[in-house]
């Protein structure tokens, strides 16, 4: 009899929405006051997208990731200085900031997430004979290494992205885990 393989949770980033919602705030102001005006705009829409990007995130998080991307993006902003920045580069600095301050709040809600998987930490336990612990281990090792993969460009809306991942997860995090190696 074949055994069917446990397969590990997949995630999708949101924070494409971010990027895209940089990108639309296109008016090219002229004046500082005008780029102060966008960059509010964009943080005050930041709780809202938080919470609809990440629905198990406490209050706590939100605010603190929101409240790193106002610095984030004064800082991208003060590259440009009079000149008004294009649709690429507002996308750009939106995208930094995202990275920045909500890619660790994805991370560790997506972590949360895989510990608390009762199916996932059943099946995987039996199927690989580790302990609590150990499944604890994996899903911040699979969660991180997930994260590095789509940042480096994995397309997580391929089919063929889950195969990968799966491949990637067991030869990075679990081998070594269960062998009692480092793992990632």
């Amino acid at each position: 009899m074949h055994e069917q393989a446990v397969v590990p949770p997949m995630i999708h980033l949101p924070l494409a929405a971010f990027f895209l919602l940089c990108a639309s705030f296109m008016a090219f102001p002229v004046h500082a006051a005008d780029y102060s005006r966008q960059i509010l705009a964009m943080v005050a829409n930041c709780p809202a997208m938080a919470k609809r990007d990440f629905p198990a995130a406490t209050g706590a998080q939100v605010t603190s990731a929101c409240a790193c991307i106002t610095p984030q993006m004064e800082g991208a902003l003060k590259r440009f200085g009079t000149v008004a920045p294009t649709t690429a580069q507002w996308t750009d600095m939106g995208r930094e900031a995202a990275q920045v301050c909500l890619e660790p709040l994805g991370k560790e809600i997506a972590i949360a997430q895989c510990v608390a998987n009762a199916d996932y930490r059943r099946g995987l336990k039996a199927q690989a004979g580790i302990t609590d612990e150990q499944f604890d281990r994996y899903c911040a090792c699979h969660m991180n290494l997930t994260f590095a993969e789509i940042k480096a460009g994995l397309d997580m809306d391929d089919p063929r992205s889950g195969k990968i991942m799966q491949e990637k997860s067991r030869q990075q995090c679990l081998e070594p885990i269960r062998t009692g190696a480092s793992a990632q």
